[in-house]
């Protein structure tokens, strides 16, 4: 059986040998009798034909000055996406699975992805002495990790460093030359360069006390006008689900990080908030080396409003380095793979995955997002889960330069479920929900601080997708593309326990959490009722021009802005379909699970 992380060996010219020397061994061993003549075989020659690989950079990064070449010792990770069999997506996505019991991925390998004729070929070019070739178990996805000069003569090419705009990146010299057969499987090469911005943090973080945890007592008093998750869980009706007993129990929530966690923050948050989440911490490519900052924040953001709003879930924290200095969106995508190994057969469980991390479409390759976009596809239509992303936190400019209209990645992706934000008001005596509007602060437009607001607008790179209909959808401001954000929650004015203190935190990241840990709930109590759960983008849209009765699934955020798009009766660009009425949601769908 072949050994996927096994070294693959090839002469210096790149060319099999084996067969050739084969051959000539066999008449060593066979020519010795008489006088005969010694026949030395012709050797026979192999031409491979190349044609150029586009990386999706754009030309003013192809076109700016290079300033030096890239060290030939730099270690690279390579991500090689190959086309999926639309065909067995669908039906796979379409399919009704049995909860408790999952579809088994692996099965599907080579008709999912490329088959093993086509690997073994590829691993003949590709697989040499300083390299490693990897692939995944559902032959969708290879890695090949080795040094710059190995790639270099790989790829026909060389690796240079470029510098445009006050920042340098490495890329090809020129465009890299791939064999002609291979081209055809292939849906983007990652990691070649690192041009794209790295993903940002959607949040931003204010101290409010100097009060330090004494490490003994948990410091259970966060500034009394914040948002607490208990607050916000009696407002969205998640609290209702407690009382039916679902916490989240065997559910599981993933997260994937370029930051860690303080395990004494988590302690004394569960602590306050009696949460007894299960969390593991899964290293990816290499561990986080940094301490403190926004990435570290971000992580604890994501855990902590998980575990608030299902405080007896699973929660799987995947972590890498996000300042390794290579290009971090292949690390963000090595992580989706984990997740996507680690549920291979675990596609009946209604498991979900929250991404707080997102850039401007203008600033990410368009082979990273294809690399990215590549995998929520497997995530959502083949392991059957719903991936919420934050929809950024610098209003209707995700490129954070005011007056330049444009959205976030990957919160645009049509396998996306986009978050935007809001800010919540709540009856201090009775817990309940009484005013909520569209999060933004217009206070100071020279730069964003993640404070403008919740991002929403149109995308420049993704059609709008069939499933994406609703009153209010189809406005002044739409053109055919696809429209973020698809739903919201609250992202401002929260309490977050961080750095051995409490911290006032907002942020889309609050939010795609908070509906991450909602979805848990909902198919906990469906799969108990039902045996069966709900996933994907689709469902949103489709239970809100549903015939619901008197259930309201969405509480309609109708005033405020984005700092250009204003909120109103149905869909709209700040806050989508709405808020999380989940009482009304579960109700909803456990009527249309229990008549079908």
């Amino acid at each position: 059986m072949f050994d996927p992380q096994q070294r693959l060996r090839k002469n210096v010219s790149g060319r099999w040998v084996g067969s050739v020397l084969g051959v000539f061994l066999l008449l060593l061993l066979c020519g010795c009798g008489g006088s005969s003549p010694v026949v030395t075989p012709t050797p026979t020659v192999v031409h491979i034909a190349y044609i150029p690989l586009n990386l999706g950079l754009p030309a003013s990064a192809l076109n700016s000055p290079v300033v030096g070449p890239l060290p030939a010792n730099t270690q690279l990770h390579v991500h090689v996406a190959f086309k999926l069999s639309q065909q067995l997506l669908n039906k796979l996505n379409q399919q009704k699975v049995q909860t408790g019991k999952g579809q088994s991925l692996d099965k599907v390998a080579n008709q999912l992805g490329i088959s093993d004729a086509t690997y073994q070929q590829i691993k003949k070019i590709y697989g040499v002495d300083d390299a490693i070739v990897t692939i995944n178990s559902l032959h969708t996805d290879l890695t090949i990790d080795a040094k710059a000069a190995t790639f270099a003569k790989l790829l026909h090419t060389t690796f240079v460093i470029h510098k445009l705009n006050g920042r340098t990146f490495y890329a090809p010299a020129t465009p890299p030359m791939i064999p002609t057969f291979v081209a055809p499987y292939i849906t983007s090469v990652t990691g070649l360069d690192n041009y794209s911005l790295p993903p940002k943090p959607q949040l931003s973080m204010t101290p409010i006390s100097s009060q330090k945890s004494n490490g003994v007592a948990a410091n259970c008093s966060p500034d009394p006008q914040a948002l607490t998750t208990t607050g916000i869980a009696y407002a969205y009706g998640y609290e209702r689900f407690w009382k039916n007993g679902w916490y989240g129990q065997h559910m599981t929530i993933n997260l994937p990080e370029l930051g860690t966690v303080n395990a004494s923050d988590i302690r004394n948050y569960f602590a306050c908030s009696r949460s007894i989440n299960k969390v593991t911490l899964v290293n990816v490519d290499s561990p986080p080396t940094f301490q403190g900052g926004d990435n570290d924040g971000e992580a604890t953001l994501d855990l902590e409003m998980a575990a608030g709003m299902a405080p007896a879930a699973n929660i799987v924290l995947y972590q890498s380095d996000g300042n390794a200095g290579d290009d971090p969106w292949v690390r963000m995508n090595d992580e989706l793979q984990q997740i996507i190994k680690d549920n291979v057969h675990n596609t009946g469980s209604g498991s979900v995955v929250s991404i707080s991390y997102g850039v401007a479409e203008t600033q990410i390759t368009q082979g990273d997002a294809l690399a990215i976009d590549h995998s929520l596809q497997i995530l959502t239509q083949g392991e059957h889960m719903t991936a919420f992303v934050s929809s950024g936190d610098c209003g209707a400019y995700a490129d954070r330069t005011f007056g330049d209209l444009g959205v976030s990645y990957p919160a645009s992706s049509i396998y996306a479920t986009a978050v935007g934000g809001t800010e919540l008001a709540i009856n201090p005596n009775t817990g309940a929900r009484v005013q909520e509007i569209a999060w933004s602060d217009g206070s100071n437009t020279s730069q964003c601080t993640n404070q403008w607001g919740t991002g929403g607008g149109n995308s420049a790179a993704f059609k709008q997708p069939s499933y994406q209909s609703a009153p209010g959808v189809h406005n002044q401001f739409s053109h055919g593309m696809r429209q973020v954000p698809d739903i919201s929650a609250v992202a401002y004015d929260i309490a977050m326990f961080f750095n051995g203190q409490w911290q006032v935190v907002g942020g889309t990241s609050a939010a795609s959490p908070i509906w991450a840990a909602g979805m848990a709930l909902v198919n906990q109590g469906t799969i108990q009722l039902a045996h069966t759960f709900f996933v994907g983008t689709a469902l949103f849209y489709a239970v809100d021009t549903s015939n619901t009765g008197n259930l309201h699934p969405f509480f309609d955020v109708t005033q405020g802005d984005n700092l250009y798009y204003k909120a109103g009766r149905g869909w709209n660009y700040p806050t989508g379909l709405g808020s999380p009425n989940l009482v009304d949601f579960f109700r909803f769908l456990l009527k249309v699970a229990l008549t079908k």
